[in-house]
């Protein structure tokens, strides 16, 4: 039983540390796309056109960071407070929408040969912002993806000890 009891202590701390790691990429990345909105994305000759590659999307970004570092800045205070039906949907996806955020902006930028290529020449800032932003996306996703796999493993645990307390003789 104590092996057990050590077990589900060893677990809880990396379950808390994924989430940590969670929370801090999450803030990171808010912080690094809300920096890139300081770089000009349109010419300065006072026509219209913007920039080329300047096309990046921030806002959603933004709130897709956001929601997942509330939600998993909740799980951090209260690590009971979602049960697993309600935790497992979350992490899925939030993971999903976070590999595809990071995921586009990073083929969009190897597609066109860098930041230091041409065409990102008058937004290198935005570009090298896209770039940690979806290095810093990669980190939350894979954490939060692994908080969710050893979280719903420990469940598992946790109901295969309930079922053998109670089926266990009594006496023993």
């Amino acid at each position: 039983m104590m092996a057990s009891h050590e077990r589900v202590l060893s677990t809880a701390k990396c379950i808390q540390l994924l989430r940590i790691v969670v929370c801090l990429a999450t803030a990171l990345n808010i912080n690094i796309l809300t920096r890139s909105l300081q770089y000009p994305t349109h010419q300065e000759d006072g026509s219209d056109g913007r920039y080329p590659g300047a096309s990046f999307v921030v806002a959603p970004h933004i709130a897709l960071n956001g929601c997942v570092f509330v939600g998993t800045a909740i799980l951090l205070r209260y690590p009971g407070g979602w049960n697993h039906t309600t935790r497992l949907p979350f992490v899925t996806m939030a993971s999903m929408a976070g590999l595809f955020a990071a995921l586009f902006p990073l083929l969009a930028i190897a597609d066109h040969g860098g930041c230091s290529s041409g065409y990102y020449e008058k937004v290198v800032g935005i570009c090298e912002s896209q770039l940690f932003s979806g290095w810093s996306n990669l980190t939350w996703v894979v954490a939060l993806f692994w908080e969710g796999i050893v979280s719903h493993k420990e469940q598992q645990h946790s109901v295969e000890v309930d079922i053998d307390i109670a089926y266990a003789p009594l006496g023993k």
